[in-house]
């Protein structure tokens, strides 16, 4: 019995949630002349510039990965060419015993 009442209100609920969008919703009729009367036109523009800026952000990503990646290259490189100077300029620490005076011949 409890469970009829219960199934009443919400039947009646649904009804009136209906009823609600039925109003809020425009007919299929006034979206299918909208369409045919090139109303449409101005809504075809938008895709068109979502593509263009998907694009441009596209580029410009891969326009950033490419500068850092020349940009690490290029560090890599001074640091090899710094490390290359200091190994020139070692001596080995026997070096200067072997040029002593007083070592035995």
């Amino acid at each position: 019995m409890n469970m009829e009442k219960t199934e009443k209100k919400l039947k009646q609920l649904f009804n009136e949630l209906r009823a609600q969008d039925s109003r809020r919703a425009p007919s299929f009729n006034a979206i299918a002349r909208a369409s045919r009367s090139g109303v449409s036109a101005r809504a075809m523009s938008f895709p068109w510039f979502r593509l263009a800026l998907g694009t441009i952000a596209v580029a410009l990503f891969v326009v950033g990965i490419a500068g850092t990646a020349i940009r690490l290259h290029t560090r890599s490189f001074a640091k090899e060419i710094q490390q290359w100077e200091v190994l020139s300029e070692w001596a080995a620490p026997s070096d200067t015993l072997l040029s002593n005076p007083d070592a035995p011949q």
